[in-house]
């Protein structure tokens, strides 16, 4: 072994341990395998100090300009008062028609009713039931809401129609050649979304400008002439207008915290610029692709997940689901929270059974859930996409139809709309006010100024224009990417091992070698140890 390691010494390309074989001087010999051996443990811990650095797996953002790969974004639209004059108009030939559904709206109407009377004399609560005085206390404010409503009924044949609320839709100056995807909401009972889940958009391909966007006119169909409800915990109750979402492409809206209202009477642009985020999976992110991943019909994202997650938990704790979050295909057959036997709740005897059951579920569906509860849950991790588009907004806004303009607004564009006929909103509200003077007053200025004082705020009131287009075509992309990659380690123990003790590829594998050769000879003696011994044992044992 002593010829081994000497032959190592004098021939190895590391220049340190050549020098102890080579010096005479028992000193200089003892120097050399000082120095020798401090460099060799100093690289050694340098060199577990930079496996380590790498193991940490730290990350660091790039960004980059990417031309023309801007997607165009889902775009989602919602009335901020869902009750229209058509509705309210259909409601009523409902109850004269003895229609079902109507009668149990009304049912519902006169149990909030009650309930509101115990609002105004809480001392006569003392007389009624316990399940009456129970469900004044923990759930009359919420069954007085939008979202109360949604959940008995979900407003099927109430809700506001794409026709009605979405006269025109137009995408790069064309007609838009698919409708939009409607989806429920508790508070805004419809929502229309453009460029949605099942879009089959045979081009979306990106240009600047608003021509080269979307454009929608919108029409609301409020009656300020019948209230509707209006719930002073609810920060958008009793607005006028529609609330707006921009997001990626096929993802579900959440217009209740994402989003911006526009109101009546206006034009609003909405310029966009695109970012992308691209991360880094295991080990040195924790996003996941999620292609096959669906909620209802939407795509995956980070939110929707959540939200149906507690959904999920929500259905598993309550047996019943909440109108405020998405569903599944787990929960999507199920019955809402809120929906509650509003006829047996005014009976003189009720079934106290079914009373106990609405109260439990009203109950159940309020109470507060732990995160380590959601995401126990299998399937909620909720990891981020590897790959998530957004969106830089820029707003800007107008007045629209400008005074001076709104005979030939109502004349030349509105009377031209595919939808326009005697079952749309708009011309039930304005046919009769303006129709018959379209080709009468139509050189007539004087004519015409009457017509738009008369009709110019009403006409305002009720409509807007929303524009949603790119300002420039390009897309910023922030990608993660390694701070410390495997190159950078073998370089940097490379360096290190240089550095300190001379050595390179070929004097690493000299020491392979080295050990190689120790390992043997260590075995060899063994072997040859093991054999004396068994003839030592033969001689003692004949």
């Amino acid at each position: 072994m002593r010829a081994l390691i000497g032959d190592f010494a004098g021939n190895t390309s590391a220049h340190g341990w050549g020098n102890v074989t080579q010096t005479k001087s028992k000193l200089a010999k003892a120097a050399w395998i000082f120095i020798s051996s401090a460099c060799c443990i100093v690289a050694l811990f340098l060199i577990i100090k930079v496996v380590l650095k790498y193991c940490e797996f730290n990350t660091k953002d790039s960004i980059r300009v990417a031309k023309d790969e801007a997607v165009f974004p889902s775009v989602t639209v919602c009335p901020l008062s869902p009750i229209t004059r058509k509705a309210l108009a259909t409601f009523g030939k409902d109850l004269a028609e003895n229609n079902s559904v109507a009668f149990s709206m009304l049912a519902y109407n006169n149990l909030l009713y009650m309930l509101g009377q115990y609002q105004l004399n809480v001392s006569s609560l003392q007389n009624a039931s316990e399940e009456i005085q129970l469900l004044y206390n923990q759930s009359h404010k919420k069954l007085k809401t939008n979202g109360g409503y949604y959940e008995n009924f979900q407003h099927q044949r109430y809700n506001i129609t794409q026709n009605d609320f979405i006269p025109s839709c137009k995408y790069q100056s064309k007609m838009c050649t698919e409708e939009l995807y409607q989806s429920g909401h508790h508070e805004h009972f419809s929502c229309f979304t453009f460029n949605g889940p099942l879009s089959n958009i045979s081009s979306l391909d990106v240009d600047r400008g608003p021509s080269a966007g979307l454009s929608l006119i919108l029409y609301l169909d409020t009656d300020v002439e019948h209230s509707t409800f209006y719930d002073p915990d609810y920060p958008t109750s009793g607005s006028r207008g529609a609330r707006v979402v921009i997001h990626e492409q096929g993802t579900w809206p959440d217009p209740e915290n994402d989003g911006f209202d526009i109101k009546a009477g206006n034009t609003v642009n909405v310029a966009l610029s695109a970012e992308r985020r691209e991360l880094m999976g295991p080990p040195w992110g924790d996003c996941a692709d999620h292609n096959d991943v669906k909620y209802e019909k939407w795509k995956y994202s980070t939110k929707a997940c959540i939200q149906t997650c507690i959904q999920r938990l929500v259905f598993k704790r309550c047996g019943c689901i909440l109108g405020s979050l998405p569903v599944d295909d787990k929960t999507k057959d199920v019955e809402f929270c809120a929906n509650i036997q509003s006829q047996e709740w005014q009976k003189s005897d009720p079934n106290v059974t079914l009373l106990r059951q609405d109260l439990n579920q009203l109950n159940c569906s309020i109470q507060e859930f732990s995160w380590l509860d959601i995401l126990a849950q299998e399937g909620c991790e909720c990891k981020d996409n590897c790959k998530n588009d957004k969106y830089d907004i820029t707003l800007s806004d107008s007045e629209w139809p400008m005074k001076g303009i709104e005979f030939h607004f109502y004349c030349d564009m509105i009377m031209k709309l595919v939808n326009y006929n005697e079952n749309s909103s708009i011309y039930q509200a304005f046919h009769d006010r303006i129709a018959s003077n379209c080709s009468s007053l139509a050189y007539d200025a004087e004519g015409k100024k009457i017509i738009n004082k008369d009709i110019g705020d009403d006409l305002r009131e009720q409509f807007l224009r929303l524009n949603v287009y790119f300002k420039d075509s390009n897309t910023k992309v922030t990608t993660q990417t390694e701070d410390f990659s495997l190159g950078s380690m073998v370089s940097e123990i490379g360096g290190n091992l240089g550095l300190l003790v001379g050595m390179s590829v070929i004097s690493m594998s000299e020491v392979f070698v080295l050990c190689f050769g120790i390992l043997a000879i260590l075995i060899s003696k063994s072997k040859v140890q093991t054999k004396i011994e068994t003839i030592k044992d033969t001689m003692e044992y004949p």
